[in-house]
């Protein structure tokens, strides 16, 4: 006979800081999850190791989601039950691949979008367009075209 049938139910053991960490999900398997239309949460007990801002944060750095991010990102009193099921509702339904952009990597992306308005003499908007289709050779020459511009105008 089940423990069930005899209508004995066992307590859990009480949540410790070890059982936590093994069950909490990093915030990238929960983008992959909402990403991939895995599972669907329906409380906040799931929801362990989930945190808004990384989630937002990362998924700025990619065009196809960043629009999504700021979205979220005004909501500051949304729940992240809320949150999860916003982005699970929105999300393309698409494995994301997402660089994680370290300072040094968000400089040298500034920069770069810096020298193709120098050289291109185009908008902001553009010279990102146009960073997503350069090859690293073509990237290397427009810096090399700009740092000859400012030296010429006595900027460096």
């Amino acid at each position: 006979m089940s423990r069930f049938m005899t209508g004995v139910v066992e307590q859990d053991a009480p949540l410790t800081e070890e059982k936590v960490k093994s069950t909490a999900k990093s915030p990238f398997a929960f983008v992959d999850d909402f990403s991939e239309k895995k599972l669907m949460v329906n409380h906040n007990d799931e929801l362990v190791g989930y945190d808004q801002f990384v989630i937002n944060r990362y998924l700025s750095m990619s065009p196809l989601t960043v629009d999504l991010a700021l979205i979220a990102s005004k909501a500051t009193n949304m729940s992240n039950l809320d949150h999860y099921r916003f982005m699970f509702q929105t999300m393309p339904n698409r494995r994301l691949s997402i660089k994680w952009l370290n300072k040094k990597g968000e400089n040298e992306i500034r920069n770069m979008i810096r020298d193709i308005v120098q050289v291109y003499e185009c908008g902001d908007n553009d010279a990102r367009a146009m960073l997503d289709i350069l090859t690293p050779e073509l990237t290397k020459q427009i810096t090399k075209t700009a740092k000859q511009f400012r030296k010429l105008r006595g900027e460096e």
